[in-house]
């Protein structure tokens, strides 16, 4: 499903470049759940903007579905973004002065989904996520872990064949941390869908993924391959 070959990022001029990644190979098969394990740093955080579309490569490749996302253009980067990937950030990104509803709601309305069918799908985004309670609660009146499970439910709410999770609980308590971190799981297991999740927790890392791959300074250092994601 994805396929990265030398693929690297800098940042500023040749004299002072700072090389975020360098020249990783990457191969993600679909239904795969991978860890990507590392300090603050080491390129983790980069590598899931490339795979998001909102970042491109400086060298190298970075192929979905056989899509070289380089070649894309910003109308192509954006339906791609729309139709194949969902993002769960750690800082949640949700929009302040919208309800949990018109949060969920925006990818839906910039794919052109038609009113009936987005109601219909933000409803179930709600009622998966224990939150159609909520729906006209804007973010300031959630919990942490409130906002993030619109944040979930916003990301899975165009049924993304790949979910990027950067740091999902990184920002909550260790029960509400739990949580969401079962639920990630449970949507991902039903949707049959590709799990990236990008920490620095390696307990969180081995329960959610059947691999685990080791960032250091913009390179891949080393891979562990699990049978199954270990229990919470």
């Amino acid at each position: 499903m994805i396929q990265a070959r030398h693929l690297s990022r800098y940042f500023g001029e040749s004299t002072g470049r700072v090389k975020a990644l360098d020249r990783i190979d990457l191969d993600i098969q679909s239904g795969d759940r991978v860890g990507i394990l590392g300090r603050s740093g080491s390129g983790k955080t980069t590598l899931l903007n490339l795979l998001a579309g909102l970042d491109r490569p400086s060298e190298g490749t970075l192929e979905v579905h056989g899509r070289n996302l380089s070649d894309l253009n910003a109308a192509e980067l954006a339906q791609y973004r729309r139709e194949t990937v969902g993002v769960i950030f750690q800082s949640f990104q949700l929009i302040p002065n919208r309800t949990a509803f018109q949060n969920i709601e925006l990818p839906l309305i910039l794919a052109g989904i038609e009113h009936r069918e987005r109601k219909k799908r933000v409803d179930v985004a709600l009622q998966r996520v224990g939150l159609e309670h909520r729906i006209r609660h804007q973010p300031a009146q959630l919990s942490g872990g409130e906002q993030q499970r619109v944040a979930v439910a916003r990301a899975i709410v165009n049924r993304p064949q790949v979910l990027l999770a950067d740091e999902p609980t990184g920002n909550l308590d260790s029960q509400a941390a739990t949580s969401i971190t079962e639920l990630m799981l449970e949507i991902v297991n039903e949707n049959n869908a590709t799990l990236i999740l990008i920490t620095h927790d390696h307990q969180l890392a081995e329960a959610c993924s059947n691999r685990i791959v080791q960032m250091k300074d913009g390179q891949l250092v080393d891979e562990q391959n699990l049978s199954v994601g270990a229990s919470l």
